[in-house]
């Protein structure tokens, strides 16, 4: 994946090994199982929140200073 923050895939990562480790045995998923599941899946949630969080940041940056630019009396501008 790219432009992925290293705290977003870092959770992901975590996840997806939470995920293996269930997939892998065979049988009845421990209540253990599941909870670290959840866990992993609150952390990747609360990440995914702060990726949005930090893009819209980052998108009224990038609009304030367009307007900023759009604002110059240089017709020749864009």
């Amino acid at each position: 994946m790219r432009n992925i923050p290293d705290y977003l895939s870092e959770k992901m990562s975590k996840l997806d090994i939470a995920v293996s480790i269930i997939e892998d045995e065979s049988g009845e998923i421990e209540t253990e199982d599941v909870s670290r599941l959840v866990d992993c899946h609150e952390e990747l949630t609360e990440a995914i929140g702060r990726y949005i969080d930090d893009h819209e940041s980052m998108m009224r940056m990038y609009a304030d200073k367009l307007a900023e630019l759009s604002d110059q009396d240089d017709p020749d501008f864009f």
